[in-house]
């Protein structure tokens, strides 16, 4: 493990990470949603950060071998897997490049943990603008929902700031699964956790994402399941609760949004 960074990285990497977040979370927005920036600075920015955190890491090569080797697998697997499909599908390079890009920017945020161990910069600091960036997307969500009429396809258009379902889908599911692995661990009040796991779960409910019947068991049950020799057996149980209140309660609203559109109930699809 490297030692603590130089005072100047230190006040220096924070401030970079902040704009980075604001970048892969508002950049879109801001360029392409309503045009309060040149298109041209869409992914500037978090480009910029990312050579940054690239030169980082290089200077601080040593510190590798901290990171377990699964994490390394799933860094090389991610391009791998892009790679297989575009020659699967036969995709046109260019085109493949355009759509992977914005997957493969994200990367570096998977070594980031690690980076903030080296550097010695408490992540919690940080965590609150990260909160507040996930808590936006909830009334932007509910906006982009109710602007559309109830006939109209609404999947694409509620996309919060991130500018695509899908992504607004994973993240929140991923910010659900912290914060569940937060709880079970004791470091969330129940109130709390609970609150900003149902707040952050209502964009999912909302983009016809059908998805989330196959991934909300995953984000709820694998931290149950790798946390089972630390939680309390009321924790354990309370998780297995939220995700079955969760998912009685995306039937009625998934259907509310939809069948006057398609004609049948998310169980008739099913």
């Amino acid at each position: 493990m490297v030692a603590n960074a130089s005072p100047v990285v230190g006040r220096l990497l924070p401030v970079l990470f902040q704009l980075w977040l604001c970048a892969l979370f508002l950049m879109h927005f801001l360029a392409i949603k309503i045009g309060a920036l040149p298109r041209w600075s869409y992914g500037v920015l978090d480009m910029l950060v990312l050579v940054f955190v690239g030169l980082l890491a290089w200077r601080w090569r040593q510190w590798w071998p901290s990171v377990p080797r699964t994490w390394w697998c799933l860094l090389l697997a991610a391009p791998l897997i892009g790679l297989l499909g575009v020659i699967i599908n036969a995709i046109d390079p260019m085109m493949a490049f355009a759509g992977l890009r914005r997957y493969f920017r994200l990367l570096p945020l998977a070594l980031l943990p690690w980076l903030w161990q080296g550097a010695g910069i408490p992540w919690r600091r940080q965590s609150g603008l990260l909160l507040f960036l996930l808590l936006l997307q909830v009334p932007l969500a509910l906006q982009q929902r109710l602007s559309v009429p109830l006939t109209v396809a609404p999947g694409d258009h509620v996309v919060g700031t991130l500018g695509s379902p899908a992504f607004l889908t994973i993240t929140m599911l991923c910010a659900i699964a912290v914060l569940m692995v937060l709880w079970l661990h004791g470091r969330l009040r129940t109130v709390l956790a609970m609150g900003l796991m149902g707040l952050l779960f209502i964009p999912c409910t909302l983009n016809e994402s059908k998805s989330v019947l196959v991934l909300l068991p995953l984000v709820v049950l694998l931290p149950v399941l790798l946390s089972i020799a630390q939680a309390s057996k009321a924790r354990l149980c309370g998780a297995v609760l939220w995700l079955a209140v969760a998912m009685a309660a995306f039937f009625p609203i998934y259907d509310h949004f939809n069948f006057s559109r398609w004609g049948y109930t998310l169980w008739d699809f099913l």
